[in-house]
């Protein structure tokens, strides 16, 4: 689609998928907030981790930071209810490069990025297929729509800063 294709197109999806978004990325600050605790700091929006040379970066939706041993990891966070591509964004994340820069520069374990999915979108068996697939060696939550796997987060989180 060339860019008067894009520009005549009804942007009202913008508006919706980025009230989708907020309202995920909201659930998941309530969620890792309440089942942390005290032993965990949650950073919501970190300052952008600069990874490419001219000092651009990449900017993870949390920095969650055990305060006992001070090892960070870093969440981001995709939502979506009505299919499209937004969980493909995350595939820069596993950029063997973007991935050794910020070992280098953050206390991170091995794999410094934590992914989590929520909405209906991701409640899809091809996305989860897709995702089953394509983030196989990483560490990945779709949360359910009643969020009633959100320990799954919080464990997931707690073992790899333990």
């Amino acid at each position: 689609m060339g860019s008067l294709e894009l520009s005549s197109r009804n942007s009202c999806w913008v508006a919706e998928a980025a009230q989708t978004g907020s309202l995920g990325e909201a659930t998941v600050l309530d969620i890792l907030q309440k089942g942390l605790g005290d032993s965990f700091k949650v950073h919501h929006e970190p300052p952008k981790l600069q990874v490419y040379p001219s000092g651009r970066g990449i900017r993870p939706a949390f920095k969650i930071t055990n305060t006992a041993n001070q090892r960070c990891v870093f969440v981001e966070h995709k939502s979506g209810n009505n299919g499209g591509n937004a969980h493909e964004r995350v595939y820069k994340y596993l950029s063997p490069e973007i991935q050794r820069v910020v070992k280098k520069d953050y206390n991170t374990p091995k794999k410094p990025f934590i992914f989590v999915f929520t909405g209906d979108t991701f409640q899809n068996e091809r996305y989860q297929e897709e995702l089953e697939t394509t983030l196989k060696k990483e560490k990945y939550v779709v949360l359910k729509t009643d969020n009633n796997n959100a320990l799954d987060l919080v464990n997931t989180i707690k073992n790899t800063l333990s």
